[in-house]
């Protein structure tokens, strides 16, 4: 969908025909719609969940320098419009709660396979409408697993093909790096708290950070010195 984007954009707004490259300013004001978009559709979900304070909170969002971040970064056209994708998709289907219109089903399974086309980031949706329905209702029925049966399907499916994609082919030749488990698990800590802190403190900010390097052995050998001690012990 972001490729898409860019040629429409491209077809519509044409070429500078003093560099011949396309004219850069139309893709940041359409970075900029979009995001304006997302700001209101996060503002009527709140709405929807009864959360005190949702203008508030859509403002903070809308002007946030992460957020702003990657609206003036025109090669991140994926987050800000997969975060739009993402919004319709929780707008239509809090909607379909409220008025049983399945139109407004089939409009968030849509909304939410776009998203998923935009960027796979947004793939934990079918477990938050989970966490949703426990909070609101205080439990999760039958129903709400089979409402959420497409979501799940368009989520696992489409993640299985990003994953092939990067591992195969993500930038022309380009081959993505590779991380093993034991990397990927060690990351999995400092990433959360890493992003919490940009959340609350922004802080130093950049386009792309410095990969995390990991000593794995060192990890491995505090595994082995504690099963040691455990068997000592017992």
């Amino acid at each position: 969908m972001t490729w898409t984007s860019y040629w429409i954009e491209h077809q519509v707004f044409g070429t500078n025909p003093a560099t011949g490259l396309p004219h850069p300013t139309s893709y940041h004001v359409i970075n900029v719609l979009l995001h304006a978009t997302a700001s209101l559709l996060l503002w009527r979900v709140l709405v929807q969940l009864g959360v005190p304070g949702a203008w508030l909170a859509a403002s903070v969002f809308a002007v946030h320098p992460v957020n702003v971040e990657s609206v003036a970064w025109i090669t991140q056209r994926k987050n800000v419009l997969a975060m739009v994708f993402y919004l319709v998709a929780m707008w239509q289907f809090l909607g379909f709660e409220q008025t049983s219109r399945r139109s407004r089903y089939l409009a968030a399974v849509v909304a939410f396979l776009l998203g998923m086309l935009s960027k796979g980031a947004i793939v934990a949706m079918p477990m938050l409408l989970l966490v949703l329905a426990w909070w609101r209702r205080g439990q999760v029925t039958r129903t709400d697993l089979v409402r959420t049966l497409p979501f799940w399907v368009v989520s696992i499916v489409m993640s299985g093909v990003e994953i092939w994609f990067q591992q195969v082919r993500a930038i022309g030749d380009e081959t993505i790096r590779q991380a093993d488990l034991a990397e990927r698990v060690m990351a999995s800590g400092p990433i959360a708290w890493f992003y919490l802190q940009k959340s609350l403190v922004p802080l130093d900010l950049a386009f792309v950070y410095p990969l995390w390097q990991f000593d794995t052995s060192k990890g491995c050998s505090g595994c082995r010195w504690r099963r040691a001690c455990q068997c000592w012990l017992s």
